[in-house]
């Protein structure tokens, strides 16, 4: 059986701390990781989740093929507003994006 070992409230305040001051210089990891917390999904989701696999008035993602298929994730309010504040880039599909161009 696996051992699981969640974050004490003090280590929970140290870390949305630590990613605050990520921000100025990664905020495309920090989106990255923060959508991981919030929503469940796995590394590979958020990395090739595309604009339009979200749907924000209905808040969910509609993954088309996961590790076991298509499936939908709901989106929490704070998910919700992430993603709201993510900005879109003109050509690129992707809402985490990376350093080089159409990435």
């Amino acid at each position: 059986m696996a051992w699981k070992r969640y974050l004490t409230p003090e280590e929970h305040q140290r870390l949305g701390k630590a990613l605050d001051a990520a921000r100025a210089t990664m905020p495309e990891a920090v989106n990255a990781f923060r959508l991981l917390l919030l929503t469940g999904c796995r590394l590979r989701e958020i990395q090739r989740l595309k604009w339009e696999y979200v749907y924000p008035d209905e808040r969910v993602i509609r993954l088309p093929d996961s590790k076991n298929g298509a499936r939908t994730v709901q989106l929490g309010e704070s998910a919700g507003d992430l993603l709201k504040n993510i900005p879109m880039i003109a050509g690129n599909p992707y809402v985490i994006t990376g350093r080089k161009e159409g990435g």
